[in-house]
């Protein structure tokens, strides 16, 4: 895995060294293909992302960092991803950060 890296860094040092010369168009694609083979070495190593986005919130992958009041009927969908959650083999690696909808009173919350 770490010589996969020190090749990733070379990708990066090449791309950093082009900036001055090269045009939009150039750049946007050596970003694409930084990302790539960077998604591809995460997949080779049993590490992958997960999708969150209008899927019902699970404590289990996800950190709410905000509620968004809810008109509609379902409760505790997932509105927002603000950081992707990733698994490692079939573990949780991290959470993904989410906003969800909130309908009403939360049953949950302590009344005052």
């Amino acid at each position: 895995v770490l010589f996969e890296l020190l090749t990733l860094m070379d990708d990066f040092d090449h791309v950093i060294k082009g900036l001055h010369n090269a045009s939009k168009e150039d750049l946007e694609k050596a970003i694409k293909m930084l990302h790539l083979k960077f998604k591809s070495l995460l997949n080779k190593n049993n590490v992958r992302s997960f999708n969150s986005l209008n899927e019902k919130f699970d404590p289990y992958k996800h950190e709410v960092l905000m509620k968004q009041d809810s008109d509609n009927d379902k409760d505790n969908m997932i509105l927002e991803e603000f950081q992707k959650g990733y698994y490692y083999k079939d573990k949780i690696l991290r959470h993904a950060k989410v906003k969800i909808s909130k309908k009403g009173d939360d049953p949950n919350e302590e009344q005052k």
